[in-house]
């Protein structure tokens, strides 16, 4: 495995740490950010945006 693949890995691990903070601090509980597709359907509520 090449360095970019752990460049990858460490971005992505980043990425979900942000979220995880991110929906802790709009009051969502944080493991909803790891759920795939759950985590869009849960910003699009808590932004109340139309859901189409």
């Amino acid at each position: 495995m090449g360095i970019g693949f752990t460049i990858f890995i460490l971005a992505t691990i980043g990425w979900h740490i942000g979220l995880y903070g991110m929906f802790k601090k709009a009051g969502i509980e944080g493991w909803k950010a790891l759920v795939p597709f759950y985590n869009t359907w849960c910003m699009v509520q808590k932004m109340e945006l139309p859901k189409y």
